[in-house]
């Protein structure tokens, strides 16, 4: 009896760090969220698997937390899917995923938040990276669209506008209200 005794008495030692773990992971989590989705506005999905279980040799269920749509607004989110591994008709191995179940991150029950939780940086990571490769297809496709329709490429070799109104050739320095690289005329006698 003694030893039960122990080990209730630590769990109630422990039980108010576990409390306020769990309640600054909230914090963050909902500080993070808000950074992602009024003050830098991403609109770009991403996730990262948490956890999984083998149900069948030929389907998997996962559990990830990403960056998506619930219910038409971008929140952090925790993610139940199933990936089912088949053939397909040119006898390639393919998969088919399913989300079972999506949840804000903020309304999972306190087991899947302090699951989940740890997966934080490796999804913000995980954004980043998605954030780059975006720029960079959008930066590729407007070069191709230009070039479609016969626009000249992007300056890459002018400045940006000073106050003056004016582009600046790289290398030269602007001159307040003139216009750089321009002749200016000759003084008038008057």
């Amino acid at each position: 009896m003694s030893t039960v005794n122990s080990s209730l008495q630590k769990l109630r030692q422990l039980a108010p760090s576990l409390n306020q773990a769990a309640d600054n992971a909230a914090k963050v989590v909902q500080e993070v969220e808000a950074l992602l989705t009024k003050e830098l506005n991403l609109g770009v999905e991403s996730g990262v698997n948490v956890a999984w279980t083998n149900v069948t040799p030929k389907k998997t269920r996962f559990l990830q937390l990403c960056h998506r749509r619930v219910n038409g607004k971008f929140r952090l989110a925790v993610v139940e899917a199933t990936c089912t591994s088949f053939t397909d008709d040119d006898n390639t191995l393919a998969e088919a995923w399913k989300d079972d179940d999506v949840t804000p991150w903020a309304e999972c029950p306190r087991d899947v938040k302090l699951k989940t939780f740890p997966a934080l940086p490796m999804l913000l990571q995980t954004l980043i990276d998605k954030v780059e490769e975006t720029n960079a297809e959008v930066e590729k496709t407007k070069q191709t669209v230009r070039e479609i329709l016969g626009m000249p490429k992007t300056a890459t070799n002018v400045n940006p506008i000073p106050s003056g109104g004016y582009p600046v050739p790289a290398g030269a320095q602007p001159t307040p209200n003139r216009a750089p690289n321009l002749v200016e005329p000759p003084p008038r006698d008057l």
